[in-house]
């Protein structure tokens, strides 16, 4: 008999009645003496089931029947059609079933239904229908009641777009430029019973009454149909689309599974006859398995009728393959009972799913594409743990691990405000120095020194061990802060060639007084590319290289914003000790060094706080370290020794990271272009050091207390709107404030009354708005911006993460710098003066975060596919050993099933208990045991 193909529910036992003896007749055999194999949906429900028994038995009276899944005979199909699949040939294989009510992922294991991987998408030939149904109903003509009409328009003319945004584009095109345009003629049901499709023609409309052919235009309905099985969202369905529901349906098995399932996935059903539509799935699971599995999405020859072909051959080849396990005998029971008959059930279980097996369990380990430990760990389910112990809902191993890490940032903070506040301080009110000297001194000697280190760091990453790594770095820095204060500046006279500056700018001139300043305040210069550095470098590198190896990315999600709580803290006491000694020099008596007797305490608490986070550091290696190493052991790739060159390039080549790069030097260079203008006004207004850091101190201490209340609002952005929108707020802030700022620089002459009723000064109003955007955009950066750029580092592999931070905190950030210092320097030379060019720095700023927020959007979509691959390496984890035993029942069809239970603590175990000990969890049933009929 040929396939008949029906795309109808049925209800009712009638009704199916009616339709399957009317199959049968046309057999034109007595079915009495005959076996039925029924092909069973996943999760069937067991009144179903039971219904579909009673009529074939009581109604037909067939001999043997057997209720199976479509899965594993689809698997089979494909194995003949595809003999040199491997994974095929061992009944291994996940089955995308895009039938008309539902489109099911089904992984199959030994020609077995694994449950606990089955997924569902409730979208299936009949949604789209319906939706096409509404779509030519609105644009075009009435067929809300032709439902078998709009089956052929959809099955004649939709596609699967591979690239959704461009075929939009291309379906706006006006006319018939339209690459998707066309008509489809509906039958007349005189000289045609079915309709066809033809190109688009513009043709006037047809006089009312007329007897021409109807026709239906058709152009972006083609493929935004089917995308719906692709993005459920379209129609506010709240559910994955196909591509992640396969990944979830292998993610949800054990690891070795993954690359034999995802190297065979056979697409079934009628919806999956759609053109494109295995490439599309093809593309987009690409995109979310790791690089190192292969994904392959093969299209059935007719994928309608896949599962009822391999369904022929196992009634073809019942020796070798599979019996029914269920028959009737009326000479000896009544019409309703059911007994487990012989053949298949001495080798399979009909479990709830039907599912069923040929083959004994053991064979498919030596069979060639799947693993052993892949066939063992098929119908595992992890044991039962005992709860972890928790302090305020967080685990103590949590708490060991959140607490240090969060006084080492406490400490890397508050160091790194004194350091900040104070080589300002000296570089601006240095003799013979000013503002304009920092855009030289952060691209002529910041910028090359951060190249320097980089280098050395990339080649003593190669050789040193992380550990070692941390301490080689933070050491050296401290030493300096504190010789610095006890050394160097009291011998600031011998050590400054103040007479050879004097010189050399007598010959050159003013207009290298930039260089000069460096030359004779080299010193202080050191100082300020040293404390430049312990952002980048400490607190950058270091720390967050470290708490990202630590943490995980929903560990992030939650502390990371927690970290910046007490960092911000830190800010405060840190602002306050900075005005407090501000305050001391001003006490001092004549003749006594105030800027040398503050630089001592402000150095010695920079030396105490880096003393604390080497021993915090020292304390995670020995006690966190070793533990999550121990518990959750992972798969390292082999360490590369690459040159300083061939990092570079290494890292060049990621899109990823050239997104993250992009958004730090966005930032440095955003943020220079407003500073240093407002530096200037600071000085014109506090020309007096003592004014300046007791200015700077107030304004560290309001940056700390802003931060903290961004921090407490991070967590929920975080939480509520994810890592896309927290990346785009820091520079949406930074555009509006700065914005501000410029406006109020420019046009600050008619304001003056305005500002002079106040009490305010022009110049006063506008140190204090730009100290109000530097507080309000370095807020956003510690608390959103920060975070951000961290928890991105996560899912990368330890390889791109050391280096991919080493080149982009430690360059990009100077790089960023350094370039809107460049971008000042050239704006200077062109318009004669920084004032001069200030509309113009204003338009740059609008560029550069235009840029930033275009580089945020893209590396959001990376970040979240790269997420879900962490995820699915994570679940690779063990389970401890447990006894178990096995516990019978009787179904509710009169046959015997059980499972394995783990055994109670202090349980008694009889001579009578079937008792078994495993790693993996609850052990299958095997497939030869009594215990399966």
């Amino acid at each position: 008999m040929g396939v008949s193909k029906l795309h109808r529910t049925v209800e009712g036992r009638q009704a199916a009645r009616d339709i399957w003896s009317h199959a049968f007749t046309l057999l034109q055999r007595d079915v009495t003496d005959c076996g039925l194999l029924l092909l069973d949906p996943p999760f069937n429900l067991q009144a179903i089931q039971q219904t579909a028994a009673e009529v074939i038995f009581e109604e037909f009276r067939f001999q043997h029947y057997l209720a199976a899944p479509a899965a594993p005979l689809s698997i089979r199909q494909h194995h003949l059609e595809n003999p040199s699949c491997r994974a095929s040939s061992a009944g291994c294989g996940l089955v995308v079933d895009a039938g008309f009510s539902f489109t099911h992922a089904v992984p199959v294991l030994d020609h077995q239904i694994v449950a606990q991987g089955v997924r569902r998408v409730g979208i299936g030939g009949k949604v789209l229908t319906n939706y096409l149904k509404e779509l030519i109903s609105y644009r075009s003509i009435n067929m809300m009641e032709e439902t078998y009409l709009v089956e052929q328009i959809k099955e004649a003319a939709c596609l699967v777009s591979q690239d959704l945004k461009r075929d939009l584009n291309l379906a706006r095109q006006p006319g018939g430029q339209s690459p998707f345009r066309c008509e489809y003629v509906l039958p007349d049901g005189l000289e045609s019973m079915r309709g066809h499709l033809r190109p688009w023609q513009a043709r006037p409309a047809a006089p009312k009454g007329s007897c021409k052919e109807q026709a239906v235009s058709l152009n972006n309905e083609r493929f935004m149909v089917p995308e719906l099985v692709f993005n459920p969202s379209d129609i506010s369905l709240p559910q994955a689309g196909l591509a992640q529901t396969v990944f979830e349906a292998v993610d949800a098995l054990h690891p070795d599974l993954h690359a034999p399932l995802f190297s065979n996935i056979v697409l079934t059903g009628g919806t999956a006859r759609c053109p494109g539509f295995a490439p599309r799935l093809q593309q987009e699971l690409r995109a979310l398995v790791d690089s190192d599995l292969q994904v392959n999405v093969t299209l059935a020859k007719d994928p309608t009728v896949a599962a009822w072909q391999g369904g022929s051959l196992v009634q073809a080849r019942p020796s070798g393959l599979h019996r029914p396990a269920l028959s009737v005998r009326p000479s000896c029971l009544g019409p309703t009972t059911f007994a487990a008959g012989k053949g298949l059930a001495d080798q399979a279980a009909p479990g709830p799913l039907g599912s069923f097996c040929g083959l004994d369990r053991e064979r498919v380990t030596k069979r060639p594409g799947v693993s052993a430990s892949a066939t063992a760990a098929a119908a595992s389910v992890p044991a039962e743990s005992g709860s972890p112990k928790t302090f305020l809902g967080i685990e103590y191993f949590t708490w060991q691990k959140i607490l240090p890490l969060g006084l080492m940032f406490f400490c890397i903070l508050f160091n790194y405000t004194i350091l900040r506040d104070t080589k300002d301080v000296l570089v601006v009110t240095a003799p013979g120095s000013g503002a304009e000297v920092i855009p030289f001194l952060k691209t002529w000697v910041n910028l090359p020194m951060a190249i320097g280190f980089t280098v050395l760091y990339a080649k003593l990453a190669n050789v040193l061990s992380t550990e070692a790594l941390f301490y080689t770095c933070i050491i050296p820095f401290i030493a300096f802060f504190a010789g610095f204060a006890f050394l160097m500046y009291p011998l600031r006279e011998v050590l400054h060639p103040t007479a050879l500056a004097a010189e050399l700018l007598t010959k050159l001139g003013p207009r290298f007084a930039g260089p000069i300043a460096i030359l004779r305040n080299w010193t202080f210069c050191l100082f300020y590319v040293m404390a430049e550095l312990w952002g980048s470098v400490v607190v950058s590198l270091l720390f967050w290289g470290f708490s990202n190896q630590i943490c995980t990315v929903d560990e992030a999600k939650v502390f990371y914003p927690l970290f910046g709580l007490g960092a911000n803290v830190a800010l405060v006491f840190s602002g306050r000790a900075v005005k407090y000694f501000s305050q001391v020099r001003a006490n001092l008596p004549a003749g006594v060094d105030g800027w040398g007797y503050s630089l001592k305490g402000m150095m010695g608490m920079v030396a105490v706080g880096g003393l604390i986070i080497t021993l915090a550091y020292w304390g995670l290696n020995r006690t966190v370290v070793p533990r999550m190493t121990a518990a959750a052991p992972k798969k390292k790739k082999e360490k590369m020794h690459m040159s300083v060159g061939e990092s570079f390039n290494f890292l060049a080549k990621s899109s990823y990271i050239r997104d993250l790069a992009l958004l730090v030097v966005s930032y440095g260079i955003s943020i220079n272009l407003v500073e240093v203008t407002w530096k200037s006004k600071i000085k014109a207004q506090f020309p007096n050091p003592n004014d300046y850091s007791a200015f700077m101190g107030d304004f560290s201490s309001a940056t700390g207390v802003v931060t903290f209340l961004m921090m407490i609002a991070s967590r929920f952005i975080f939480k509520k709107y994810g890592w896309g929108v927290a990346a785009l707020i820091t520079p949406s802030v930074l555009l509006i404030t700065g914005i501000l700022f410029f406006v109020l620089v420019l046009g600050s002459g008619p304001l003056t009354p305005m500002l002079a009723g106040i009490g305010l000064t022009p110049l006063m109003a506008a140190v204090l708005v730009g100290a109000a955007q530097n507080i309000f955009s370095k807020s956003s950066k510690y608390s959103l911006f920060d975070p951000c750029k961290e928890m991105a580092y996560i899912p990368l592999d330890t390889e791109t993460q050391v280096k991919g931070k080493a080149a982009i905190d430690v360059v990009c950030n100077p790089l960023g710098k350094s370039g809107g210092a460049l971008i000042q320097q050239f704006m200077i030379v062109g318009f004669g003066s920084l004032a001069a060019s200030t509309p113009y720095l204003g338009a740059i700023l609008l560029g550069i975060v235009l840029m930033w927020m275009k580089a945020a959007a893209s590396l959001n979509k990376q970040f979240t596919a790269l997420e879900m691959k962490q995820k699915m390496a994570q679940s690779r984890g063990t389970s401890r050993s447990r006894k178990y035993k096995f516990v019978s029942k009787l179904n509710d069809l009169g046959f015997i099933e059980g499972q394995y239970v783990p055994l109670e603590d202090g349980e008694l175990v009889t001579a009578s208990m079937d008792v078994v000990e495993s790693d993996n969890g609850p052990p299958p049933v095997p497939a030869s045991s009594p215990k399966a009929a």
